[in-house]
């Protein structure tokens, strides 16, 4: 056998294991989906483009107008989203409905390009108002609706500048956290360690003898005031617990 038939052969059992490999990953529904379309799958001239080409044309369908509309119109901006990136958003989303480009053959290149120019600025105005309104910034919202002449030009301008100062901002606050500035953090952490566990110690300072290592009610030098012996306080006193069991 020549090169050649080994490579057809081989070009042969690669589309077969192919095809049957996207036969087995499309599972049931798939398989309905294709009988459903008249094709018999158990065919031997059965190939992998035809399987791929119904599949395709079945799930892969293009959005409809309403729900192009839909999207533009509900846009917002979501949590975490960059202005710009928002802002880019919605101008996608405004030229994928397809609502704002005249073609006529009845009219002139002068007036389909003036209709195309007024259907423009509708765009525009319908993508500003839905920006504004969609931004989650309360204060950069009513900010903006207070502005009279904000245009789409005067919008992309803001936008863009907040997002570079915003962006200057986080790398300005990552920047300062330099090796030093945390050293110095931990050292004055250290510090207020310090001074805690000193406070805490003070706190537990025995009054009779000055240590720190017991608290008053434990000093072995403090003097009962019942017995005049050293090492309890009057009201542990064994001597004054012998005497009221007497009396009782």
């Amino acid at each position: 056998m020549t090169v050649s038939g080994r490579e057809q052969e081989v070009d042969v059992f690669d589309a077969e294991m192919r095809l049957c490999a996207l036969l087995k990953a499309i599972g049931v529904d798939g398989l309905q989906v294709l009988i459903a379309n008249g094709i018999d799958v158990a065919s031997q001239e059965l190939t992998y483009d035809q399987v791929l080409a119904v599949l395709k044309n079945n799930y892969e369908r293009e959005e409809s107008l309403n729900v192009k509309v839909w999207n533009f119109n509900s846009a917002c901006q979501q949590r975490g989203e960059d202005c710009r990136d928002y802002l880019r958003r919605v101008e996608h989303l405004s030229r994928t409905t397809g609502l704002f480009k005249w073609y006529s053959s009845t009219y002139s290149a002068d007036q389909t390009a003036a209709a195309n120019a007024e259907l423009e600025r509708v765009r525009k105005s319908l993508a500003q108002v839905i920006v504004v309104n969609g931004l989650r910034d309360l204060q950069l919202r009513r900010e903006l609706m207070a502005k009279n002449d904000l245009d789409w030009e005067k919008l992309c301008r803001i936008l863009q500048c907040r997002g570079t100062a915003e962006e200057s901002l986080q790398k300005l606050e990552i920047s300062t956290q330099s090796p030093v500035h945390i050293k110095k953090e931990v050292a004055f952490s250290h510090s207020d360690n310090y001074k805690s566990e000193h406070r805490r110690s003070k706190s537990r300072r025995c009054y009779q003898c000055g240590s720190y290592s017991h608290q008053y009610s434990d000093c072995p030098h403090i003097v009962c005031f019942e017995c005049k012996s050293t090492g309890h306080i009057a009201k542990e006193c064994p001597e004054l617990r012998r005497r009221n069991r007497r009396n009782y």
